[in-house]
């Protein structure tokens, strides 16, 4: 089996948006921790701030955690689909726009969850999810048909 090498080098670079995206989520809860000075975890909450330990996290540090724990809900079975449809060479052509689509969805699903942005947040994650079908149609028919 051969991997095409443009196919191969739009999921590497996909997957390193996806890392780095999720990695400012992050960010982005930790600086919103700070700013508040809102540590659910009392020995971050002395060392960090020298604060006490709040009982809940702020909505938007909550906000961001949700965002990620979708991605973690998303990305890995679309990085497993995506290298399958590649292993088994799947249609090359399409390697690039379903990878550039399932991230241009999980980027904007971030952004629109993180600005509380209905229905575009929805819009975004079926985006995510019609890629991963579409992956599994392929995937399907390559292995029962050829």
């Amino acid at each position: 089996m051969t991997i095409d090498p443009t196919a191969f080098k739009v999921y590497a670079l996909c997957a390193v948006i996806l890392f780095l995206k999720m990695f400012a989520v992050g960010i982005v809860q930790g600086l919103t921790r700070h700013r508040h000075k809102a540590f659910t975890v009392p020995e971050d909450a002395h060392m960090i701030v020298n604060a006490e330990a709040v009982s809940a996290d702020h909505p938007d540090v909550m906000r961001a955690n949700n965002a990620y724990r979708n991605d973690l809900e998303n990305i890995p079975i679309f990085l497993i689909l995506a290298l399958i449809y590649q292993l088994l060479q799947c249609w090359p052509t399409g390697a690039p726009v379903y990878f550039g689509l399932f991230t241009l969805g999980r980027v904007s699903h971030t952004f629109f969850y993180l600005k509380a942005l209905q229905p575009w947040r929805s819009v975004a994650y079926f985006l995510g999810l019609l890629v991963n079908f579409a992956l599994c149609g392929h995937i399907v028919y390559k292995v029962l048909i050829g």
